[in-house]
């Protein structure tokens, strides 16, 4: 049959589909013929096709795991150069990561030397030789997890050639962990962000990693005049726009809810810190919240979580549950999870937790206070940041560690939680306004209810000089104290005025 020109039918058909394809720079001039237009929109719907191909081969399936290969680098001159000791921490916190990992397991492990991260096969001739020499001997070794924050295309391609094994790095392992950890709709979206950045680096050149005939029907799709970087391109930006549209939507509904809520009523705790350092334990210690299950897992939370407390001064307070921080993660991993971590925003106070036993705990607390100050919060949340360290059961010594702006618990055996609450309660009066006052009112008036309702009742005692009057200490912030004074008068009194 033959074409038909170009007309208004097919100029139509796009005008009805626009929202598929308002993302394509395309111009009438694009399609001479109708056939054409309709190619486009079905090549269009196959490249769609196949990047869910693509981003499902970046995981394995549930049950189907690896025996693994742990290399960590360790860079021996120049910037990023480190000592051995701490190249063997970073060599533990990649077999944690595996750990995490259901069906995974470690085979071998090594801190491997190499001088430069930059370099196609990463090793030299030496290592490359007793790594093939480690594989010959452990046959059952199936991948390998170079831990670095991300291998090139090219290294990534090179070395799986040399190895022929799967290789990952650190930020694949780390999507892996995410995409098994992602229960919510709005984690799986940010999980599919992250993908984006990752697979830009990695689609970069053609990696038996992933399978030859998704990548043959991806280059076949282009038609003339059209290149698979372009296609590429395409797909890739047009998937971003529609996941960050997504989650501006949930960020909408998020900022209608705390609003219709009037959650910010109650002063809110960021609860922050590096990885598995015991954040939900804390939580789930200071609030009796039984549907927080902690696990001794790496990135083990992944949604922001709000759980009620209260303060010594039955002051209620919500506590904000976040996702772990890592080191040697590449800013796009974490920026992708953006939206998640704006809610520390809207805190009064932040809590950085840490696991005081670990042998790298200094490292990790540079890392939360790095990622805290690239969220751009408020000034006045980063200076009045309170430091719990977490694990002191864990130490041999508790007294080594002990200094005058940390408080110093055990989430687990519940020590030093009291102490916690003291300060917290401290810290969130300075940062949100809130007065301790004392305020003489009538017994069985308005004024009770009014003060239930918009304070923290302390405490409540009979006034020994007329039967007929409560003293009441509250909690409450100045603004509101203003309103009890206009709707009620000035009824407050000092310590001074209560006889006993």
């Amino acid at each position: 049959m033959p074409y038909k020109p170009f007309n208004f039918s097919s100029q139509n058909y796009l005008l009805k589909h626009r929202d598929k394809y308002k993302n394509f720079r395309i111009s009438h001039r694009t399609f001479t013929h109708r056939s054409a237009v309709l190619h486009f929109c079905d090549k269009t719907k196959n490249n769609n096709d196949n990047f869910e191909s693509i981003t499902k081969s970046l995981y394995t399936h549930p049950g189907i795991g690896h025996r693994v290969l742990v290399i960590q680098p360790r860079i021996k001159y120049g910037p990023g150069s480190q000592k051995k000791t701490k190249s063997e921490i970073k060599l533990e916190e990649a077999v944690s990561l595996i750990n995490t990992l259901s069906d995974w397991t470690v085979v071998k492990k090594f801190v491997m030397p190499v001088a430069h991260i930059d370099s196609s096969l990463l090793f030299g001739k030496g290592n490359l030789k007793t790594l093939k020499e480690t594989l010959r001997n452990n046959p059952s070794i199936t991948s390998i997890f170079i831990a670095t924050d991300i291998l090139t295309a090219l290294q990534n391609t090179e070395l799986e050639k040399y190895f022929k094994v799967r290789v990952f790095d650190r930020y694949q392992i780390i999507l892996q962990i995410f995409h098994d950890h992602a229960h919510t709709n709005e984690a799986k979206l940010q999980l599919s962000l992250a993908e984006i950045p990752y697979l830009r680096i990695k689609l970069a050149s053609y990696s038996h990693t992933f399978d030859a005939r998704t990548f043959q029907e991806i280059h076949q799709v282009g038609g003339d005049g059209e290149t698979f970087m372009q296609t590429r391109r395409w797909i890739l930006n047009n998937r971003e726009l529609k996941l960050k549209k997504e989650l501006e939507k949930i960020k909408a509904q998020r900022e209608f809810l705390r609003k219709s809520e009037n959650r910010k009523s109650f002063p809110v705790v960021a609860v922050v810190g590096y990885t598995n350092c015991g954040k939900t334990t804390l939580i789930k210690s200071l609030t009796d919240d039984n549907r927080l299950q902690p696990e001794d897992k790496l990135f083990a939370t992944l949604d922001v979580t709000l759980h009620p407390g209260l303060l010594p001064s039955n002051q209620k307070v919500l506590f904000i549950d976040t996702v772990g921080f890592i080191s040697d993660v590449p800013t796009q991993l974490i920026q992708s999870f953006r939206s998640t971590l704006e809610e520390i925003n809207i805190a009064d106070l932040v809590i950085h937790v840490r696991d005081i036993s670990h042998p790298d705990t200094e490292d990790q607390k540079e890392t939360v206070l790095k990622t805290l100050q690239e969220l751009n919060l408020p000034p006045k949340l980063l200076e009045s940041i309170l430091e719990v360290r977490n694990k002191i059961d864990l130490l041999k010594d508790p007294e080594n560690v002990k200094e005058c702006d940390a408080v110093q618990i055990s989430a687990t055996e519940g020590t030093g939680l009291s102490d916690l609450l003291d300060a917290i309660e401290e810290k969130l009066f300075q940062n949100t306004g809130h007065l301790v006052s004392l305020i003489r009112i009538p017994n069985g008036g308005p004024e009770y209810s009014w003060l239930l309702r918009e304070a923290a009742i302390r405490d409540a005692m009979a006034d020994t000089k007329d039967a007929n009057y409560l003293i009441v200490e509250v909690v409450i912030t100045s603004e509101n104290l203003a309103k009890f004074k206009h709707t009620f008068g000035d009824l407050s009194i000092s310590p001074e005025s209560i006889v006993q």
